[in-house]
Order: structure tokens, then C-alpha cells, then sequence
């Protein structure tokens, strides 16, 4: 292979920051394949005395399959073929493909087939290959690495790829597991010079499903969907934000740039949301912020009004019941302080969030006219003596807490009120 072509491919394997985010690259292009279903598993052959044994790590789809066509003109263009030199440009699909190699496997092998024809793939360490037809038939595509691994690497190996996996994974449309068969009652020794000796050996263990529902971490949260649009949105400490095409994770970070212009109204909520016309940018270290971004935000805009209604709901209810109301004060401050938080404190005037010191609930409104006669919010933590002779008088005293004071003041722009404790 010549050296531009050389470093061409390079570059390629090395976009991948993480050599394990080969598992969704191939998960991309098995759903991109049709595959119903997808079967990511890790095997481990231990060595014959001080030698590495034989890890495998295999994708298997049951998607379209490959012909002939496919495999030279998208899949493997770009490598070294031993029957033929043709080292011209890739597909999207060989793309992803070439990132198996990030994890430098010492052998890789792909079985598939379309139209009742069907191939086998044997790739090398060097990324040279051999393409062969093949007798058994292969429903989709089957690709398995082999790579020498001492034993003690094997446990951190595993979790690290079912970790990357669940990352990229969690929410796929489509069924995807993982199978460690890793821990065997009788370990069958392999001899490593031989890293296809432990191909073909009976599957053991069990898969555990990778991807779920969407979901946050939070206590109150809402789901909500639109038309080619899907969107959970809470609140959690600190704030994430999750991109998904397909299911599969373009990106999920705490790094308020993925908001763009949302900032402001968004960025104090958690949310994930599914649209199959976002993309991530060519670094992959944010979405593209184009027109399909702006519009799947409207549509986390929308699903943030009905979390804010939940939170409204959900302070009326913990004020007439007696609990605790810090926590929602909260988290209704900061929403007051949003893009258009005064509308939402005008929604909420006259629902009665907040509690006196005898127990007695009350309105923004109430607290506002007490507070317009006397000059300042009065607060106490009662009840005693002097609380009780201020209620004789028909007045009220806010039951204190630094974040009831804190959603009093949210309410104006600027604050109207002092606070006077009693």
C-alpha cells in the first residue's frame, strides 16, 4: 500500500478518540443494513503457559447481508486486497468499517453473503486482506476480531466494552446485546500462533440487553413526542444533554454549547432527544447545529412546558400536604429566571405554592398584596406567641426557607419586595 493511501487510512482509524467506539460504528452500519437485531458478544481463549490467549469480540447483524458490489465498492476499497490493488475512496459504510482497526486486532474475519452468494473476509494486522468465496450461508453479516490478550487484561477489556457500548447504545430502536463469554467452568486452552484457533467454538453464557426506553435521572420528569421526534426532559444535578439518531448517541455532555441558542431557556434541565435527522458534526465532539436541530429543539421546548406544569403540579401538591417545599422553590426560581420565566410566574399566581407558619397554604398573589400593603414579604419560623397575635390581624408570615425567598424574588424583574423575618 502506498504511503498516501497509507496515511489516508490512518487517518481514519485514528478519528476514533476511543478504539472501543468501533462497537458503534458496526452497530450503525448493521442498523443501516436492516438488521432486526444486533449481537455484540467477547470471548477468551487462555494461552498454553506464559503466552497470550486469544480475545474475540464479535458483531453479528442480521440485516441485508453483502454481495460482491457492495463489499468492493463500499466496504473495502480502500484496503489492500492481495487479488486485486484498488485503492480509490470508501463509502460511509467502509468508513465506519474502518474503525475495527483502532483497536489494533491482530486478525479480523467477515462472513456475509446476499442472493444466495456469500464471502469471507480475512483481514490482517496490517490491514491487508484476502476476500474468499464461501460454502455456508450467512444470514447478514457476521464480524468477529481476534486479538492476543494476557489474562489479567481480559476482566477490564469486557467491562470497558460493554461500558462503550451502553454509551452509544442505550437507547438504539434496535435490540441490542451483549454476551460476555468470557467465563467457562473448563478453560480450552489455545495455541496463539494459530489466532483463528478459537474460531468457531459454541457460543456459552447468556446476553444481557444494552439498550432501554429513553430515560433521565430524575424524580420528576416528562415525556414527549411529535411527529419524527422523541424527548424526555427533567431535572438532575448536574444537567445533561442527549442527542440520538436512530437511538444511537451522536452526543451526551454537560457542555452547555450543545445548546446554541436554547441556552437560556434549557439549560438548567437534563433531557435526551431522538430525531433521525440530527447529525453530528465532523469532529463528533458536538450536533450539527443546522435547521432539523432547531427544529427537534422546538420540540424539547414544548416537552419543557409540560415538565414546568409537572413542577407546578408537583409544589401545589407538597404545599397542601405538609412536605417539604425547598427543593421545588428551587427548582421554580431558576425557571422564573429563564428566557420567559415571568409568563410562567404569572401562570402560576394564583396556585397555592407556598405555606404560612400555622400551616396554611398561599398564593403568589396573596403573598404579593400582603407584601404591597406592608412594604416587605414578612417571614418567620414559627409558630409562637407573636406569630400567632400578627395572625389575629389577618396577616400572614411565610413560613422561611432560603429558596422560598429566593422564588419570591425570581417572580419580578427587578424584585419589588424586601424581606422583614419575624
Amino acid at each position: 500500500m502506498s504511503d498516501v493511501h497509507e496515511q489516508a487510512l490512518a487517518n481514519l482509524v485514528n478519528q476514533f478518540a476511543r478504539p472501543l467506539d468501533f462497537l458503534r460504528e458496526l452497530a450503525q452500519n448493521a442498523i443501516d443494513a436492516g438488521s432486526p437485531r444486533i449481537e455484540v458478544w467477547v470471548d477468551y481463549t487462555p494461552p498454553k503457559g506464559d503466552s497470550q490467549g486469544v480475545l474475540r469480540i464479535g458483531v453479528d447483524d442480521f440485516g441485508e447481508g453483502m454481495d460482491e458490489a457492495i463489499i468492493d465498492g463500499k466496504l473495502s476499497r480502500l484496503f489492500e486486497s492481495t487479488k486485486d490493488d484498488d485503492l480509490t475512496k470508501i463509502g460511509k459504510f467502509g468508513i465506519g468499517f474502518t474503525s475495527i482497526f483502532a483497536i489494533h486486532p491482530d486478525a479480523v474475519i467477515l462472513l456475509t453473503g446476499r442472493h444466495g452468494t456469500y464471502w469471507k473476509l480475512h483481514f490482517r494486522a496490517d490491514r491487508s486482506f484476502d476476500k474468499l468465496t464461501y460454502d455456508e450461508p450467512v444470514n447478514g453479516t457476521r464480524i468477529t476480531l481476534f486479538k492476543q490478550l494476557p489474562p489479567d487484561k481480559v476482566e477490564a477489556f469486557v467491562r470497558d466494552a460493554r461500558a462503550n457500548l451502553t454509551y452509544w447504545c442505550e437507547h438504539s430502536d434496535t435490540p441490542i446485546t451483549f454476551d460476555d463469554r468470557t467465563q467457562h467452568d473448563e478453560a480450552e486452552v489455545v495455541d496463539t500462533a494459530d489466532p483463528f484457533a478459537a474460531f468457531g467454538d459454541d457460543a456459552v453464557g447468556g446476553p444481557e440487553p444494552i439498550n432501554r426506553p429513553l430515560d433521565v435521572p430524575s424524580e420528576l420528569w416528562a415525556h414527549h413526542e411529535a411527529p419524527g421526534t422523541e424527548v424526555v426532559i427533567g431535572y438532575a444535578d448536574p444537567p445533561r444533554y442527549g442527542y440520538y439518531n436512530g437511538g444511537l448517541t451522536l452526543l451526551n455532555t454537560p457542555n452547555r454549547d450543545a445548546l446554541g441558542s436554547f441556552e437560556r431557556r434549557l439549560g438548567h434541565v437534563t433531557f435526551k432527544v431522538k430525531n433521525d435527522r440530527l447529525e453530528h458534526t465532523l469532529t463528533r465532539d458536538n450536533v450539527l447545529q443546522d435547521d432539523h436541530w432547531s427544529a427537534a429543539m422546538r420540540v424539547v421546548v414544548e416537552a419543557h412546558d409540560a415538565l414546568r406544569d409537572q413542577l407546578v403540579d408537583r409544589a401545589e401538591a407538597a404545599a397542601t400536604a405538609g412536605e417539604p417545599l425547598g427543593r421545588w422553590h428551587a427548582q421554580l426560581a431558576h425557571e422564573c429566571r429563564t428566557a420567559d420565566g415571568q409568563a410562567l410566574a404569572e401562570r402560576f399566581m394564583t396556585r397555592p405554592l407556598f405555606r404560612d407558619v400555622h400551616g396554611r397554604t398561599l398564593t403568589l398573589a396573596q403573598v404579593r398584596a400582603q407584601a404591597a400593603k406592608l412594604g416587605a414579604v414578612i417571614l418567620g419560623d414559627g409558630p409562637g406567641p407573636l406569630h400567632d397575635a400578627i395572625g389575629a390581624l389577618g396577616l400572614h408570615i411565610l413560613a422561611d426557607h432560603s429558596a422560598t425567598r429566593e422564588l419570591v424574588a425570581a417572580t419580578e424583574e427587578p424584585p419589588l419586595f424586601d424581606f422583614e423575618f419575624m
